[in-house]
């Protein structure tokens, strides 16, 4: 599975006067919806999400640059987890 390419941002918004979340990835001359979170109390989870790619990236980094066997192999289990969940 691939995620979509780009800087992922939180817009805040109003939908049908609620308060709403709308997460974004920009890409030159162009704005991509990801998704919409129409709640008061989302705001937190509209900023994980748009984090998402990010995380991803550095799990991904620190896996091929890192030299894992200095860490207990609770740590690896768990980057490797987040990784295969987020491309899986």
């Amino acid at each position: 599975m691939k995620h979509t390419a780009g800087e992922w941002r939180v817009h805040r918004v109003f939908i049908d006067e609620i308060d709403s979340y709308v997460i974004t990835a920009r890409r030159p001359n162009e704005r991509q919806d990801i998704c919409i979170i129409e709640s008061k109390d989302q705001e937190a989870n509209a900023r994980l999400i748009a984090a998402a790619p990010d995380m991803l990236d550095a799990l991904m980094n620190i896996k091929s640059k890192v030299n894992l066997t200095w860490f207990p192999e609770s740590v690896e289990i768990l980057i490797n987890a987040a990784i295969e969940k987020a491309t899986k």
